[in-house]
């Protein structure tokens, strides 16, 4: 698995942070939901027989063309009819909001990768980025809803029905040939859909055996800490979420010093989240989609393009 996002428990809860005034928000859930957890989907794509044919495509929408990204996505849906393009901006605001958290979060996540890469050199850095998220999504399931992250039952909340995975595929499958040139099967982004979903039924609800398999896929791949990183089997032995308030620094900015805690960075990234989603709904209720200027991907670099 790559380990380019913030987990997935912390994208869903995050969705219920942002003060969205659009009546999309609140009628199309699932598909909000689904938004939520933006590009992501494209990672899980027959992760587990070790294909991840995806992986790439969903690596560039987290990279590369941001403005560019979110005006063909949002120009694809303003030209949907009607009846469909309401749950198609549910799904986009979502987006939205899993652009405002990885950009925001993604710099502290990038700096104790950093640290922490210097003193386990058999691990990739896409396996240590990925334990880091995974704690975090661990210690902040816990503190903000006061019960072990094993309680967290994601196929609760995102149980698309078949036309919904085919929406999400159609707007990704747009998505990926107006801003990148590439051609993805709508159905083969459905069927990520559903792929992403196993993967986080197992990932959130592991067992013994799930923790033990995944150790012996690693093994035999020769990829320690790929699948481990991602089960939410222990609790972490560190201050994941920063509640202390120790120095820290963005890789992309290292002589600002900084001590936000993930609490504090949840809120600007609420804050981001709320101001794209107004601007957004203008453009769509005046019926034009004008470029927005992202200045950062979703790691939170500068953008190059």
């Amino acid at each position: 698995m790559d380990g380019e996002m913030a987990d997935f428990a912390a994208h869903t809860l995050f969705g219920e942070m942002p003060r969205v005034e659009a009546p999309q928000w609140e009628a199309f859930p699932v598909l909000r939901n689904w938004g939520l957890q933006g590009p992501d989907v494209f990672f899980f794509r027959k992760v587990l027989t070790g294909g991840a044919p995806l992986q790439a495509i969903g690596s560039r929408m987290h990279r590369e063309k941001i403005s560019q990204l979110f005006s063909s996505l949002a120009g694809y849906i303003n030209a949907m009819p009607a009846p469909r393009r309401d749950p198609a901006i549910a799904y986009f605001y979502g987006f939205l909001c899993h652009y405002s958290l990885d950009s925001t979060i993604h710099p502290y996540v990038g700096y104790h990768q950093q640290r922490l890469s210097k003193g386990f050199p058999e691990l990739t850095s896409s396996a240590i980025h990925s334990q880091i998220e995974t704690d975090m999504d661990v210690d902040l399931y816990s503190y903000l809803r006061g019960e072990p992250v094993d309680r967290f039952r994601p196929g609760e909340l995102y149980a698309a029905t078949p036309a919904q995975r085919e929406l999400i595929g159609e707007l990704l499958s747009a998505a990926a040939r107006e801003t990148y040139g590439i051609q993805v099967p709508p159905a083969e982004i459905a069927a990520a859909v559903s792929d992403t979903l196993r993967v986080q039924k197992a990932l959130f609800a592991p067992t013994k055996l799930t923790y033990a398999a995944a150790g012996l896929a690693e093994s035999l791949m020769r990829r320690q800490g790929s699948f481990t990183s991602h089960v939410k089997a222990y609790k972490p032995k560190w201050d994941s979420l920063n509640l202390r308030k120790a120095p820290w620094y963005s890789p992309w900015d290292p002589e600002r010093r900084r001590t936000d805690s993930v609490p504090d960075l949840l809120e600007l990234a609420r804050l981001r989240a709320e101001e794209l989603c107004a601007a957004y709904g203008r453009m769509f209720r005046e019926g034009e989609i004008l470029s927005w200027g992202f200045t950062e991907d979703f790691s939170g670099r500068r953008c190059q393009d």
